[in-house]
C-alpha cells in the first residue's frame, strides 16, 4: 500500500533530520513501521490540500501527544457516549493521532497492543459525532481514504478528499533562504526587531481585557499545519494558545481553517489571483511567497490591510511584519514581529 502513495510523490525528502529515538520516547511507544516508512519517504505536507500527517520533521511527540490530548477532551465535552466504544485516554492503551483533515476529523491509533503495527485507526470527529474504526494499519487506510471505490463511512461528506487527480504537496517549497538587499522586491535595512519578539504572554493578558468582541473558536487548541519553515515561532506558538482567531480587528489566518476568512490557503490564494490581475492589467503588485522575499501574509484587518511578514533572511523568527494597504500599492515596514505588532496595536491608539 505504501507503493502505491509513493507515486504521489518523487521530490526531496524533508530538509529537517528524523529523530526517531526522541518522537517515540516522548510517545512512550514505539511507531508503526509503516508510519516510519511514510515519514522516511513524504516530508510534512498535505493531501488534497486537505489531510495532514502528523511528521516528527515538524511535530515533537510532546505536540501529537497534546494534540490527541485536546481531542479526548473535545470529544468528552460534547460527545454524548455513557460507555465509550474505544478508550478515551492518551498514548500507550489510548488514542495516539497521526493525522487531521482541515480541523476535523482526526485520525488516531488506538494503541491497545504491544505490537504497534496491530494497531487499528479510529476516524473520529472532534466533538465524537460520528467515527469508524478500521481494523488495518495507517498506510493501507491512508490508501483508502484517497484511492478507495467506496468511501468510508464518517467520511462520506467530505468531497475534497474524493476529488481527482490525488495530490500531495509539501509544505516545504524549498527552504526560505537569505535575500540579497538589492534583490528584496521591498527595501529592508535587517535591522533587529524590537522587542517584545515573542509578546504571546502579554498579547494574551491584555486581549482579555481589551479585546470585548473576542469569539470563542471551538476547534482550538488543535494542531495546525504552521509549518516552521515560513512561520516565525511566536506566531506558531500564538496560534497555539489563542482561544479565538479574532484578535480586536485583526483576523489570524491558519492553514485549513474552515472559515474562509481564517484560512491561510484561500488567503494566499485570493491575493496571489488579486496580484496577476493588477499585472495583467498593466499595475502594480508587490510580489508574494513563494517569489524570494514575497510577502507572506498572516492577518487580515477590518479595514482590508493584509499583516505580511517581510522575509528578508532564511530565519523565519527575524522577520518584520510589513502592512500591505487595501489598495495593494503601498507597505508599511513595522519592524516588530506578528505578536509584538498585535500588542502594539492593542496598547497604542494611534495604531488602528
Amino acid at each position: 500500500m505504501l507503493n502505491r502513495l509513493k507515486d504521489l510523490y518523487s521530490g526531496p525528502h524533508s530538509t529537517v533530520p528524523i529523530d526517531w529515538a526522541a518522537f517515540q520516547s516522548a510517545l512512550g511507544v514505539r511507531v508503526p513501521k509503516d508510519y516510519e516508512g511514510y515519514c522516511e519517504h513524504f516530508p510534512p505536507g498535505l493531501f488534497q490540500d486537505y489531510l495532514t500527517i502528523y511528521h516528527p520533521a515538524q511535530n515533537t511527540g510532546e505536540d501529537v501527544l497534546r494534540y490527541t490530548g485536546a481531542l479526548v477532551e473535545m470529544i468528552e465535552e460534547f460527545a454524548d457516549f455513557d460507555d465509550p466504544p474505544f478508550p478515551l485516554t492518551v498514548g500507550a492503551g489510548g488514542l495516539i493521532a497521526w493525522g487531521i483533515a482541515n480541523v476535523s476529523p482526526y485520525f488516531c491509533w488506538i494503541a491497545n497492543s504491544e505490537n504497534p503495527d496491530e494497531w487499528p485507526t479510529l476516524i473520529i470527529e472532534d466533538d465524537g459525532s460520528r467515527w469508524q474504526q478500521v481494523d488495518r494499519p495507517m498506510t493501507e487506510v491512508l490508501t483508502e481514504v484517497l484511492f478507495g471505490a467506496e468511501r468510508l463511512s464518517v467520511l462520506a461528506d467530505y468531497d475534497a478528499l474524493k476529488r481527482t487527480p490525488v495530490a500531495f504537496e509539501p509544505f516545504e517549497k524549498g527552504p526560505v533562504s537569505d535575500v540579497p538587499g538589492e534583490a528584496m522586491p521591498v527595501s529592508y535595512d535587517g535591522r533587529p526587531l524590537r522587542e517584545p519578539v515573542d509578546a504571546v504572554d502579554a498579547l494574551l493578558e491584555v486581549s482579555g481585557a481589551a479585546a470585548s468582541g473576542l469569539k470563542p473558536h471551538r476547534n482550538l487548541p488543535r494542531p495546525t499545519a504552521l509549518e516552521p519553515s515560513i512561520f516565525p515561532a511566536d506566531y506558531r506558538r500564538l496560534i497555539d494558545r489563542v482561544p479565538t482567531l479574532r484578535i480586536a480587528d485583526v483576523a489570524l489566518l491558519v492553514p485549513g481553517d474552515q472559515a474562509t476568512e481564517h484560512d491561510w490557503h484561500a488567503q494566499m490564494a485570493l491575493l496571489q489571483d488579486v496580484a496577476r490581475m493588477r499585472r495583467d492589467n498593466g499595475g502594480h503588485a508587490f510580489l508574494l511567497w513563494p517569489a524570494p522575499g514575497g510577502l507572506i501574509p498572516w492577518a487580515r484587518t477590518e479595514r482590508e490591510e493584509v499583516c505580511c511578514w517581510l522575509p528578508h533572511a532564511a530565519d523565519p523568527d527575524s522577520w518584520p511584519v510589513a502592512v500591505l494597504a487595501p489598495d495593494g500599492l503601498s507597505v508599511d515596514i513595522t519592524n516588530r514581529s506578528a505578536t509584538g505588532y498585535l500588542l502594539h496595536r492593542l496598547t497604542d491608539a494611534d495604531v488602528v
